[in-house]
């Protein structure tokens, strides 16, 4: 979820249907103006979860690949990638890579996992990272992640 008292100036959704369930997974591109004239990406993320191998959730990724690709300032990538298997770990950071996001790290890592492995990622470019924490709660499947982002200077 992203909060912001800044309304953005491009908001592009997109829907992946999970092979299996036939249930809609949503991503969602907003860009937003910082105070120093630079534009600032966010991308939420719900991926794919039920499908075999790794081509849908590949897939999903994307046409956010493209946005982000176009995208020349800092950029947050954030949401539930349910990458439960190695292979879709794999396709994940292969993508973080391609696109030179670095992986926010968690100290007390409390994020929700699935065979040993957490779902949920924030990952960023073209920022630094101050503060992140994960919110333990039984209010939702997954424990909410809070990072505090400052603009890295140009």
């Amino acid at each position: 979820m992203t909060l912001s008292a800044a309304h953005p100036v491009y908001c592009c959704p997109l829907r992946e249907r999970e092979p299996i369930l036939r249930l809609a997974k949503s991503a969602l591109v907003t860009v937003y103006p910082l105070p120093d004239t630079r534009l600032l990406m966010v991308v939420n993320v719900h991926a794919v979860n039920f499908s075999l191998g790794v081509d849908v959730y590949s897939k999903q990724l994307l046409p956010i690949g493209d946005q982000i690709a176009h995208h020349s300032g800092p950029v947050i990538m954030a949401g539930d990638f349910n990458a439960w298997s190695r292979p879709r770990m794999n396709a994940l950071y292969r993508f973080a890579r391609e696109m030179s996001l670095r992986q926010v790290r968690f100290t007390d890592d409390q994020r929700r996992r699935a065979f040993g492995r957490p779902l949920d990622f924030v990952f960023y470019r073209g920022l630094n990272v101050n503060e992140a924490s994960v919110l333990v709660t039984r209010a939702s499947d997954h424990n909410p992640l809070l990072v505090e982002f400052s603009p890295r200077q140009t």
